[in-house]
C-alpha cells in the first residue's frame, strides 16, 4: 500500500481490544519507515546479503501485539504442542489445526494481507508471493532447554498444493535473551561449509529468508536458558510457481460466460409473449416455473 493509502487508512482507524489492550489496526507493523525509496535500498541489501539473500529487521511489528502473543504462548499446555525429535532436531511446533489466540490470529492475518505482501515483494524482488492460510510448517515454534535444529534447507514445495517455497518470515518473541542462552539462528555458506552469520533471536526481531538450494540455516547450539525459559518464534511461508508456461493462452485469463441456447420454439414464445395481454403472460410464467426442466447452455467468451 502506498503512503497515501496508509494515510487514508489512518483517517478511518479501527481498533481491537485484546486482554484489555487496545490495538490500532493501522499500526500493527511499522510501515511508515518503509517508503518506496527505502524499499529499493533494502532490496539491494537483501539481494547481495551473504551467504544467501536474507533480511534482518528489528521493530517491524507492534511491541504490544507481540507481547500479547507471548501471553498466548503461556496459556498453551504440553498437549498443544507437537514435539519433533530425531537425530537432526528437537523442536516444538504448533500442530495443524491448532486454534490460535486472537493476537496470533491478528499477526498472521496482517503478514498475509495485501499491503504486507506488497512490502515483501518490494524488498525481496519476488513479484508473486502466495500465502499459506494452513500454516504448513509455520505457526508457533518453541524450543526448550536442550533443543536444537541442525543446519538444513527448508522443504522445496508445499506438500498439498505443490507450489514452490519462495520465502519464510520469522519473528522472535524472546525478551532479555543474550547470545549465551543458545538458539541463535545460524546462516551457513554452502561452498565453505562454515557459519558466516549468527542472529540472536531477541524480542521483536524479524528475519526474512529466501528459499533456495543453498539457503542453509539452523540453530545448532542447544538452548541453555535459566528458570526454564524457552525460545519462541512465529513462522510463515510464502509460495510461488516457477514452471509457468512460456506462452499463455489469453482465453485462460478471462472468464467464460454461458447463456441458454435460444431454440426456434423459444423465439416463437417470445413473439407471442410480446403480443399477449399481461395477464396471460403472468399465467404462462407460473406454469413454466412448475414445469421447468434442464437448460441447454452455450459458451460465450467475451472478445
Amino acid at each position: 500500500m502506498s503512503p497515501m493509502g496508509h494515510q487514508a487508512l489512518l483517517d478511518r482507524s479501527a481498533f481491537v481490544s485484546i486482554e484489555g489492550c487496545q490495538l490500532d489496526l493501522s499500526e500493527l507493523w511499522n510501515w511508515r519507515d518503509f517508503d518506496q525509496k527505502r524499499r529499493r535500498a533494502i532490496y539491494q541489501s537483501f539481494a547481495s546479503a551473504a551467504p544467501f539473500p536474507h533480511l534482518v529487521v528489528d521493530g517491524l511489528f507492534s511491541d504490544e501485539l507481540l507481547s500479547l502473543i507471548v501471553g498466548e504462548f503461556d496459556q498453551l499446555t504440553a498437549a498443544d504442542w507437537r514435539h519433533a525429535r530425531c537425530e537432526n532436531e528437537s523442536t516444538h511446533r504448533s500442530p495443524f489445526g491448532l486454534k490460535l489466540g486472537p493476537a496470533a490470529e491478528l499477526y498472521f492475518s496482517k503478514i498475509y494481507s495485501k499491503d504486507f505482501i506488497r512490502f515483501l515483494s518490494d524488498v525481496t524482488g519476488i513479484e508473486t508471493l502466495i500465502p499459506d492460510a494452513d500454516l504448513i510448517g509455520g505457526g508457533l515454534h518453541e524450543s526448550h532447554n536442550g533443543d536444537w535444529f541442525n543446519v538444513h534447507v527448508d522443504f522445496a514445495k508445499h506438500p498439498r498444493t505443490l507450489l514452490d517455497n519462495e520465502l519464510v518470515i520469522l519473528t522472535y518473541l524472546n525478551k532479555d535473551w543474550p547470545e549465551e542462552y543458545g538458539g541463535s539462528l545460524e546462516l551457513w555458506d554452502a561452498n565453505t561449509g562454515e557459519c558466516v552469520k549468527t542472529i540472536v533471536p531477541v524480542f521483536g526481531r524479524t528475519v526474512i529468508l529466501k528459499h533456495g538450494k543453498t539457503s542453509l540455516h539452523g540453530h545448532t547450539k542447544p538452548i541453555c536458558a535459566p528458570d526454564g525459559r524457552v525460545r519462541r518464534s512465529l513462522a510463515a511461508y510464502y509460495y510461488g510457481h516457477h514452471d509457468a508456461p512460456a506462452v499463455i493462452d489469453e482465453e485462460e485469463l478471462t472468464s467464460a460466460f454461458f447463456r441458454p441456447r435460444r431454440s426456434t420454439v423459444t423465439k416463437i414464445k417470445e413473439v407471442v409473449r410480446m403480443a399477449s395481454p399481461p395477464v396471460f403472460v403472468t399465467m404462462a410464467k407460473s406454469v413454466r416455473r412448475k414445469l421447468a426442466g434442464s437448460t441447454d447452455w452455450t459458451s460465450v467468451r467475451p472478445r
